[in-house]
Formats: structure tokens, C-alpha cells, sequence
């Protein structure tokens, strides 16, 4: 989306500012959403990679759904955990904000209030204002006023709220779209975000709740709809749960977002979130309570609400915040478990067993993060000397880290062989594994003091495992500084080239987008120039080598087409005579880094001419092709560095 004029800027403390523009719309180009980076403590030309956290606890229908009781108190208490002990960006959205009660006036500003004017809370929403959200809401809720009377009478906020980000699609027509897909067996319960406790009683209320969504008209979709018509208490549960779990998850998906998880009384949505450690609410509970802050566990730190949130974003609030998530990470190291509940009493053990000397006073003062930082130091410096398993897995998170990770991409099994066959035999790296969520990556350790992490995409860019996909994911997981895809490619000329020269894309050309008139076809596909900093470090990498490849720099085409055809080869290199060689999956690294804002480059070498492809097919043919770019990839990042 293009700026308009004039901006208003939003404060926000350390962190990116949001332009909102005249008409209401967002400027989103330097928006959180998915890379949320935010510069390290100390050093600002690094950056590290949080998720949001989208803050379910905030809305009443999911308590109701969980059949547990909620307050504005305790709400409180949970976002002033998350307020001190995460750096992530915090969203909510209208309708949390006005029912849940936070924003009630008569008793003085709350925690949500400090933090929404301080710029720590951020909004998403489907409307411009509160004022038209209210009006919305008014209508759609006509069936069921009683329940929601913040949008029936005069209605005042002690807080300008304004959108940080819009969404385009209605989240009511979204959730009865997926109501209707799992009625329909187009779709699971368990896609959509149904516990596993849920799937028998949903699959004997789908069909009635079905009913009720195709008959409410416009009336949103709330328990108070369908409760009516379903016969048991556990069913209208069980219903309730299916529409909180498909209108949680739409917000993970909106903004890349995860959830805290241990909220007192919401545990049957704990299934959804991504890292069930580092925002397990118990455990950051227990962490605050010990390094001083008693007050999150019975609000007598209330009194410094103030200055939790105007020091949100500040260089000892982020480093406090790092220093709890490392200790988290090396707690789920020692347990070896995706859940933290099930080790929960050994976790109290072991953190109030470690004895910290030298502990400060907290106070509600300007220092009151620089003291938490001494003391959260202690608390770790004590469970590392006590315990070897912490020790350990600690030092393996501060590694990970403190170091700059490089994405290195390949696209075929041949690549990947010839890669990890190199990293093994010229520098002990061995892949490690790392699953994600969509994924698979592996970890190959440190090459040259940066953290070498390797995905293979399916062939192709465009699709949900192909280049562009898995990139963006790998970027929003890993916080590359730069992207290297290296494998095979075709060449363009047999008189001036050979087989297995190396090619490296000084500018990347996609040719499948085109204008076709008649038999005449002109490429209107971008040209889009490689890191300025990657050219300059593999083109010393050439004049310095050793190893006898032959390199050639220059424009690569980019397109979704296995090419195996000399007359198109001819078309294409009519279009663009400069052109070195092709492949299928630049177009889509291109895509993903460009917007991430990552350095990439790209490096095949030649396997064939774009024709005859039976005569070099075979799998050892390609894998010794592929391990000339592989090689001299791993030559550049250990000799010059990137």
C-alpha cells in the first residue's frame, strides 16, 4: 500500500512507528507483523525475531466458552506479567477492548489504559474508528443486548484508539466459513482450531450449530446464538470452544502471531499456541516473583503501573525480557517437553531452590528494570552452577542467540545432499534438525562466527512449499542477515560456457510474467539487483580462490517453468541476451526477502542447456554439479565472511 499524506506518528518506544494515514488506512510497510524486529541492547545493528503475542485473555466469550470465571483484575495481572517479562508486540482488538471492561472509567487510568497511550498495546480491527466499530456492533449484537450494553448506550473512552492494522475480511463471516467447511467434511474440527477434548462433542453438534449460523442473518456469532438449540451443557461448551478457536486462530494467522499460554481458567486453548515455554504465565509468574516483582502475583506493584509502561521498549525492559527468554529456552531444554504444565512442580523445585545472593529491591523507579536485570542475572548465574543440565542448555541458547544466522536454501534432494556432503567433510557442520510449525529446517552450527541454518523448499516459487513460502517462514523463525539459495541451474551458452561453472545472479529477471499480442510476447517480469554487500563478499571470494571453479557474474532468469526446450530457450534469450542462465526458484526469494528486508543472493551452476535434459538427468551428474556452487558458497562464508 502506498503512503499518503499527512502521517500522524505513533510513539512507540524502541520499536518500529506505525504510520497512520488521513484516510484511516495503514501505511504497513514498516509494520511488526511477522518479523517484529527489534534491535538488541547495546548493539543496534543487530536484530532479533519475536512473534506477536495476540492476547485471547482479553476477550470474555473465550472464559465463557472454558466455562471459567474472568475479571478486569485478573486480566490485569496477566497482561502485566506479559507487559514486564516479553518484548513481543502486544495486540488486541476493538471488541476485547470494550467488553471486557478495561477501559471503564471512575477508577483511575488501568495497566491497559498506560499501556495503550504509551503505544505498547496494538489494535486490529476491521474499522476506522471506534465510533464506526460501535456502530457495527450495535447491529449485529441487536439479538443479544442485554449481554453486550457497552454498544447500546453513551459510550466514552478515556483513550484515543486508532487501528494500528486493518483487516480487510469480516472475522464473523470468517468464523461461519469455517463452521460450515468442518459441517461439510471440508475441513477437520482440529483445523480450525478444536482441542483435542472437543472432537467427539463436535462432531455430534456440528450439524445444529450449522444450522444456526446459515439462519442468524447478520447477527454475530456468539454462544447467546446457539445455545438454544443444542441439549447439553458440554455440547454448548464444546460449540463455544469451535467458534473461539477458529476467531483465536485467525488472529495468529492475520498477524503471525502466538499466545501466552497457562492463563488461569483458558488452558483449553493452550493447543494453539507455537511456544508453549516462553509465554507459559506460571512459569513467568514464578521468574518475576523470585528476581523481586511479588506484585504481579497480588497487585501490590500496582502503584507502578506507570512506569511499566512508559518503560516498555526501553533498553533494560528489552534486555529484562531477553534474559527471561533465554532462561525459559534453557528450561525447555533440561525438560525436553513442549509443555511446560507437565513439569510444572519440578520447575518450582528447581528455580526456588537456587539460592541468589546479592539481591536488590525492586521500586517503582526509573531503575526498576536495570535492578530486575541484577537480579535475573543472579537467579541464572545460581541455576547454571548448580545444575549441569541448565548449564548446558544455556550456553547452547546464548550461542544461538548472540549469533547472526545465515539461510542457506536449496530446492532439490541432489542440492541438499551435495550441501550437507560439503559442510561435513570441509568443516565438521552436521545438519541438527529443527522442526517447525510448516517446516523442517536444520541447524549446521557456526561457520566463521554465523549461525548456518539450511531449508530445502519444494522446486518452484509459487506455491505453499515452494521458495517464497518457505523463506518467509524461515525469515519470520530465524532472522537471517542474509539469504544464499545455491544449486543448479541452466546455462545459456554452450560456445562460452561448460558444465558445472558456477553462476552467481547480479540482477534476477522473472519471465513468466508477460504481455502476449498475437505471436509476439514481451517479458514485463521484474529486474530486481542482488545485495550490493553479498556481490562484493562472494566477488572477492573469486579472486581469491583457490579451488579452480570457474565463476560467472551477471542477470539470471527466474521462472516457473522447467525449462527443456531449445526454441523457448531461444525466446527467452532473445528477450534478454544478457542472461547467464535460469532457474524456477529465485523469483520467490526475491519475493520473500525483498519484503522482509533481508540481503539475499543467488548461486547455481550450470547442469544443462535448457534442452536434452535426459542426457544429464542423472541424480550423480546433478549432486557433483551442485556441489561446485555448495563449495564455493561455503569458501565465501569461511574465508571472507558474509
Amino acid at each position: 500500500m502506498s503512503s499518503v499524506s499527512p502521517v500522524r506518528r505513533l510513539r512507540s518506544p524502541a520499536r518500529h512507528a506505525y504510520d497512520v494515514v488521513e484516510n484511516g488506512s495503514l501505511d504497513l510497510r514498516r509494520s511488526p507483523l511477522h518479523s517484529c524486529r527489534i534491535a538488541r541492547t547495546g548493539d543496534p545493528g543487530r536484530e532479533e525475531t519475536s512473534l506477536p503475542l495476540f492476547m485471547h485473555f482479553f476477550n470474555r466469550e473465550t472464559y465463557r466458552a472454558a466455562r471459567s470465571p474472568s475479571s478486569a483484575e485478573s486480566i490485569e495481572n496477566t497482561l502485566r506479567i506479559l507487559a514486564i517479562a516479553r518484548q513481543d508486540e502486544l495486540f488486541t482488538n476493538y471488541a476485547n477492548l470494550m467488553e471486557s471492561g478495561l477501559l471503564a472509567t471512575g477508577s483511575g487510568p488501568s495497566l491497559t489504559t498506560r499501556l495503550l497511550q504509551a503505544d505498547q498495546i496494538l489494535i486490529e480491527g476491521e474499522r476506522h474508528s471506534p465510533a464506526e466499530f460501535i456502530d457495527s456492533r450495535a447491529l449485529r449484537y441487536a439479538f443479544d443486548s442485554k449481554r453486550y450494553p457497552m454498544y447500546f448506550g453513551k459510550s466514552t473512552l478515556e483513550v484515543q484508539l486508532l487501528p494500528n492494522r486493518l483487516r480487510q475480511t469480516s472475522l464473523t463471516d470468517h468464523i461461519e466459513a469455517e463452521i460450515l467447511a468442518v459441517h461439510r467434511h471440508e475441513k477437520g474440527a482440529r483445523q480450525i482450531g478444536v482441542g483435542p477434548n472437543d472432537l467427539r462433542v463436535i462432531t455430534q453438534t456440528i450439524a445444529p450449530l450449522a444450522q444456526a449460523v446459515i439462519e442468524r442473518g447478520s447477527s454475530g456469532i456468539t454462544q447467546s446464538l446457539f445455545e438454544a438449540r443444542l441439549p447439553s451443557p458440554a455440547q454448548i461448551s464444546a460449540a463455544a470452544r469451535l467458534v473461539s478457536g477458529a476467531y483465536i486462530s485467525r488472529y495468529l494467522h492475520d498477524l503471525g502471531a502466538d499466545i501466552p499460554t497457562g492463563v488461569p481458567g483458558l488452558g483449553a486453548f493452550d493447543h494453539l499456541a507455537q511456544d508453549r515455554w516462553s509465554a507459559y504465565l506460571p512459569l513467568l509468574a514464578l521468574i518475576l516473583e523470585i528476581i523481586g516483582f511479588v506484585g504481579t502475583l497480588d497487585s501490590r506493584l500496582s502503584t507502578a503501573d506507570t512506569q511499566i509502561a512508559a518503560l516498555r521498549g526501553g533498553a533494560d525492559q528489552i534486555q529484562v525480557a531477553r534474559l527471561v527468554s533465554l532462561l525459559c529456552r534453557a528450561l525447555a531444554g533440561v525438560f525436553a517437553t513442549a509443555d511446560p504444565a507437565a513439569h510444572r512442580a519440578p520447575l518450582q523445585r528447581l528455580l526456588r531452590g537456587s539460592p541468589v545472593t546479592g539481591m536488590k529491591v525492586l521500586e517503582s523507579s526509573d531503575a526498576l528494570y536495570a535492578l530486575a536485570g541484577h537480579n535475573l542475572r543472579g537467579l541464572t548465574n545460581a541455576l547454571q552452577g548448580q545444575d549441569p543440565r541448565f548449564h548446558h542448555q544455556y550456553e547452547v541458547q546464548m550461542r544461538l542467540d548472540n549469533e547472526a544466522t545465515i539461510l542457506v536454501v536449496t530446492a532439490t534432494k541432489v542440492e541438499t545432499q551435495a550441501w550437507n556432503a560439503l559442510a561435513a567433510e570441509l568443516h565438521g557442520l552436521f545438519p541438527i534438525p529443527i522442526t517447525r510449525p510448516k517446516y523442517v529446517a536444520a541447524d549446521l552450527g557456526l561457520l566463521n562466527k554465523k549461525r548456518v541454518i539450511h531449508v530445502q523448499c519444494e522446486p518452484g516459487s509459487v506455491g505453499a512449499a515452494n521458495s517464497q513460502a518457505v523463506i518467509r517462514d524461515a525469515i519470520i523463525d530465524f532472522t537471517p542477515v542474509a539469504i544464499v539459495m545455491v544449486g543448479i541451474a541452466f546455462g545459456a551458452d554452450s560456445s562460452k560456457q561448460q558444465l558445472g561453472d558456477v553462476l552467481v545472479a547480479k540482477t534476477l529477471v522473472e519471465y513468466e510474467k508477460a504481455k502476449v499480442m498475437g505471436t509476439e510476447r514481451l517479458m514485463r517480469g521484474q529486474r530486481i539487483e542482488s545485495s550490493p554487500k553479498l556481490l562484493s563478499v562472494f566477488r572477492m571470494a573469486e579472486a581469491t580462490s583457490t579451488d579452480g571453479l570457474r565463476v560467472k557474474f551477471g542477470v539470471m532468469l527466474s521462472g516457473e517453468k522447467l525449462v527443456d526446450s531449445a526454441p523457448f530457450m531461444a525466446e527467452l534469450l532473445g528477450e534478454e541476451p544478457e542472461a547467464i542462465g535460469g532457474e524456477m526458484e529465485g523469483a520467490g526469494l526475491v519475493a520473500a526477502a525483498a519484503r522482509e528486508r533481508v540481503d539475499w543472493i543467488l548461486i547455481k551452476a550450470i547442469v544443462d542447456w535448457g534442452a536434452n535434459k535426459e542426457a544429464n538427468n542423472t541424480e550423480d551428474h546433478q549432486r557433483a554439479i551442485a556441489a561446485k556452487a555448495c563449495r564455493f558458497v561455503l569458501d565465501a562464508i569461511s574465508r571472507v565472511g558474509l
